[in-house]
């Protein structure tokens, strides 16, 4: 199932539960009735796992801010320090967050 399926499936449930077709729910006399659960359960399972995931990139985003502040910081301040100096920076911002992943 691609994204564009999944979107269009979900969007589709939504409208059914938003029309609320009376308290009977005769869904098999509704045009958005689906003739299968399989591709709505696809798609929300599509979803959940999307949104389980959107916070790891807010993560990454953190990790790549602290990298790039250390080498502004040595151009900022002029600092010379060597390739292995900063390769240990860069090690601990990520055990710092792997740490925080798993706690």
């Amino acid at each position: 199932m691609t994204n564009e399926e999944a979107i269009a499936i979900i969007r589709n449930e939504y409208l059914c539960v938003d029309r609320n077709c009376g308290i009977e729910r005769s869904c098999g006399k509704c045009d958005l009735a689906m003739p299968s659960k399989e591709p709505i359960l696809k798609a929300f399972k599509m979803a959940i796992k999307a949104l389980e995931q959107e916070p790891k990139a807010d993560v990454l985003e953190k990790i790549r801010a602290e990298i790039e502040k250390v080498f502004c910081m040595s151009v900022v301040t002029n600092e010379l320090r060597t390739p292995m100096e900063v390769k240990t920076e860069i090690l601990q911002i990520i055990d710092k967050y792997k740490a925080e992943s798993e706690e």
